[in-house]
């Protein structure tokens, strides 16, 4: 019996021998045949060609199945860019079926590669490259010979671009499993998967941002009927668990469904994590937890006339939300919410409800009722009381300027009814009805590393009238106190990029101050540290002041009203002033201000404008009397230069001054477009140090030069194109008299005229240097006079006499400073005397000596002059 049974065992084993071998040398034999057959029956089923870099058999490694594989497979699309690419695509077929006129492959598997779906904006598709039935048994006369019934996809990545529907997605499958009789007219299909979606993208918001998805089910296939029945369907996506059942009709014209889908026993925080990324980076550095059910019907028709029936409810209990980003706590928060589309299955008929939104708020009590009804022209119903502290508000405000909170809101009895649309337009804003109050306790938002404060004030709200009601804002050097009412805040709030609706702001605010840094105010609304760090290139700068241009041309043109201001104290860097009073009024991108300060030890009464446009720029009108000289230079940065800077100077300022300055879109302040014309008299003045003058030390005592005082000095002068003009003007001081015109660039570049009282200078030469800085007696003329054209720059120039050269530039910028108090006059609508004429100039022809003569002067030199 052993010998039967070990002769047996040695039979088999020969007979199993020589079958893989038989099998093996058949497929060795066969196997360019059987390549040529799968690729044909796989063009035959195609519209594009499939190419193949590779071919092999496998017997023994998936015996009792021959193995099929083909390797680096490409297949084009209809628009002959690539559809799909595989690093193996292998088919398992039966080993009987070598022997049969047909190669029937049971399963396929597909790795390694990529699947890239298209639709271009026309609406057709690449991946439409099956062969229909009558057109595959016409090229190859067969019914079809791969009829599987598995197929295991790993390591594929999909994407897909709808350029029609403004979509597009990335996703990768990491491994899954279809099985069935796909054969069969009725066949169950088992499959699971495990996804990763990278990305969907939908009319530019970004979906399922890397989250994962797993899922099992079961469905029932009748293909002749075309019904799925899914009998169960497991998903976790993300970390939200979901459960479906139902069935899905495939119908010619239209698609029926009935699906039931449940998520039960979800965190909140889940869901959060599938928000669109617009929302999600607003939640960024929130956590929440709380139970969380879903249960959604979708049940009814869809075609292109009709869309099924939903109904979805939501409940969330025991809610708590934290975070890095949430400065306090919230606690027993909860709600009941509803959504559908109604009888109708439309706009018109759909509904959300959010009723009893209730928790806890830094332990104070917090309620809201939502209702949106009729979405083709929503109906908004909301209500809220209770306390809303600035803390919690931070966590879900989209600025990243704003990082901390604290204090506390008060909502009585606030309420909105009305139409979305009615809401937009400010033509019929009064058509919604709107009540209630806030009120700030200590309430205080932390902007750019700054905090600014709301210690105390009430906005009433009676519909479209808004009462601001002693509201104090406290930021750093900062005190001010409004009052006054306000209308169309909603349509400005929901205004759109384009303000499409024309919102306009409408306020009439009393601005009252105890002080004002406005330098730290503006600081408020920069961008934020980490944004101005992040912009290393000048090109991302560039792109970062221009923002904030447009926006801020975007947030003026929003306001159409005035504050009524009152300032005890202000400063702005360097800039210093009490007692300002006056108006500041906004309308159509415009600011104008008009007031009067103390300020540099003197008044000054400033009109100006600024536009706030693509280029902005400003005009403003200035009257300084009693101004410091001094301080007028020191706060004003000496006006950008340092040739002559208020250590120089002292004396009384009187000015009329007009500014035109113009900024690029960057912002930036362009220089060579400024235009300035000032009417300047300086009494009693002082000049010191002011080394320019040191090399007139050759004819004139260096003390005296080195300390300066002049009589009354009065000019108009002019900027424009990047130089400053100064017209003639006659200068009586301790150190000599002198008649001085000339121009000078903002680049340094000098070009200087003077004629020097030399017959004067020449006694005093004589003379010791009389420490009590007297002026010189008004004499313009004496028995010679020299005539200078100083050229050059400041660090190369020359000195050089000149009669006629000197004459002549006097006549014309004579007439320059006429044009230049014209327009003064003008402008100012006023006629301009800035100092009293002393009576002993009175007598002196300054300007009527003729260029022309030919009369010789008695003296005739050239100095010629360096840097200092």
């Amino acid at each position: 019996m052993k010998t039967v049974i070990k002769r047996l065992f040695w039979l088999t084993v020969f007979l199993l021998v020589l079958t893989l071998g038989t099998l093996v040398v058949i497929t060795s034999f066969f196997q360019d045949e059987i390549g040529q057959r799968i690729t044909q029956e796989l063009n035959a089923m195609l519209e594009t060609e499939v190419r193949i870099g590779g071919f092999e058999l496998s017997v023994i490694r998936t015996f009792p199945s021959l193995g099929v594989n083909l390797q680096d497979v490409a297949i084009d699309g209809t628009d002959g860019q690539l559809l799909l690419s595989a690093g193996e695509l292998s088919f398992r077929a039966g080993l009987l079926s070598l022997l049969g006129s047909e190669l029937a492959l049971k399963s396929v598997v597909l790795s390694d590669g990529e699947v890239n779906l298209k639709t271009d904006r026309r609406g057709s598709v690449n991946y439409d490259i099956l062969k229909t039935t009558k057109d595959t048994e016409t090229s190859t006369g067969s019914t079809g010979t791969i009829q599987l019934e598995e197929a295991r996809i790993s390591n594929m990545h999909f994407r897909y671009v709808d350029m029609q529907a403004n979509q597009s997605g990335r996703l990768r499958i990491e491994k899954a499993l279809f099985s069935g009789a796909f054969a069969a007219d009725e066949y169950e299909l088992d499959s699971e998967a495990e996804l990763f979606f990278s990305e969907i993208i939908s009319e530019g918001d970004r979906l399922l941002f890397q989250q994962p998805l797993r899922y099992q089910t079961r469905v029932e296939v009748d293909a002749a009927k075309g019904r799925y029945t899914i009998q169960a369907l497991e998903a976790e996506l993300g970390d939200l668990p979901l459960l479906a059942s139902g069935f899905v009709d495939v119908l010619p014209n239209l698609t029926h469904v009935d699906l039931s889908i449940a998520s039960n026993g979800g965190q909140l925080q889940d869901v959060l994590r599938l928000v669109p990324s617009s929302y999600a980076e607003t939640l960024a550095g929130i956590e929440t937890s709380g139970e969380f059910n879903l249960s959604a019907v979708v049940k009814g028709n869809a075609s292109e006339q009709e869309t099924p029936r939903v109904d979805v409810d939501v409940t969330f209990a025991d809610g708590r939300v934290y975070g890095d980003r949430v400065s306090g706590k919230v606690r027993d928060l909860g709600f009941v919410a509803s959504f559908t589309n109604g009888e109708r299955q439309n706009e018109r008929t759909s509904k959300l409800l959010i009723e009893n939104l209730r928790g806890e708020l830094e332990g104070t009590p917090f309620a809201m009722d939502l209702s949106v009804t009729d979405f083709s022209n929503p109906l908004i119903e909301w209500t809220a009381n209770g306390h809303l502290p600035p803390g919690i508000i931070v966590g879900f405000l989209p600025d990243e300027t704003i990082t901390a909170g604290d204090g506390d809101i008060e909502l009585t009895n606030l309420k909105l009814q009305g139409r979305y649309n009615d809401m937009l337009n400010p033509g019929r804003i009064n058509r919604v009805k709107m009540g209630g109050q806030l009120t700030f306790d200590g309430a205080s938002l932390t902007i750019n590393e700054r905090e600014a404060r709301i210690p105390e004030g009430t906005f009433r709200l009676q519909n479209n009238q808004w009462t601001v009601e002693d509201l104090r804002l406290q930021a750093p050097d900062t005190d001010i106190l409004f009052r006054g009412t306000a209308s169309n805040i909603l349509p400005v709030l929901f205004a759109d990029s384009l303000n499409s609706q024309q919102a306009r702001l409408d306020f009439d605010l009393l601005l009252q101050a105890e002080r004002i840094d406005l330098e730290e105010l503006l600081a408020l609304g920069a961008p934020s540290e980490a944004t101005q760090a992040a912009a290393t290139t000048e090109a991302e700068q560039a792109a970062l002041q221009t923002a904030e241009i447009v926006q801020r041309e975007r947030t003026t043109k929003l306001l159409n009203g005035q504050f009524q201001v009152d300032i005890r104290q202000f400063t702005y860097g360097k800039l210093a002033g009490e007692d300002f009073k006056g108006e500041l009024r906004f309308a159509r991108g415009k600011m104008e201000i008009e007031g009067r300060t103390q300020t540099m030890n003197g008044t000054i009464d400033l009109v100006g404008d600024m536009t706030f446009s693509k280029r902005p720029k400003l005009e403003a009108r200035l009257t300084c009397d009693d101004v410091s000289a001094y301080e007028f230079f020191h706060q004003t940065d000496n006006f950008g230069q340092d040739v002559l800077v208020a250590d120089n100077l002292s004396g009384e300022l009187d000015a009329r001054i007009l500014i035109q300055a113009f900024f690029a879109e960057t912002g930036e302040f362009l220089t060579d477009k400024l235009r300035v014309l000032a009417g300047l008299g300086i009494q009693e003045g002082r000049l010191r140090d002011f080394k320019m003058l040191e090399d007139f030390s050759t004819f004139v005592n260096v003390k005296d030069l080195r300390d300066i005082r002049f009589k009354n000095l009065e000019n108009f002068l002019e900027v424009r194109n990047g130089r400053l003009h100064l017209p003639v003007m006659f200068v009586q001081s301790n150190a000599l008299n002198l008649t001085i015109s000339g121009e000078h660039s903002f680049d340094n570049d000098i070009e200087y005229y003077l004629k020097v009282n030399a017959g004067q200078v020449l006694m005093d030469r004589f003379r010791r240097h009389d420490p009590s800085l007297r002026p010189k007696p008004a004499r313009r003329s004496d028995f010679f006079n020299l005539n200078y054209a100083i050229l050059g720059d400041l660090d190369n120039f020359n000195v050089k006499s000149n009669r006629k050269r000197v004459q002549r530039d006097f006549q014309e910028s004579e007439r320059r400073k006429q044009e230049i108090r014209a327009e003064l006059e003008r402008k100012f609508s006023t006629v301009i005397e800035l100092v009293e004429e002393p009576a002993d100039w009175r007598d002196i022809p300054e300007y009527r000596e003729d260029p022309n003569s030919t009369e010789p002067e008695f003296l005739d030199m050239e100095i010629d002059g360096g840097g200092f």
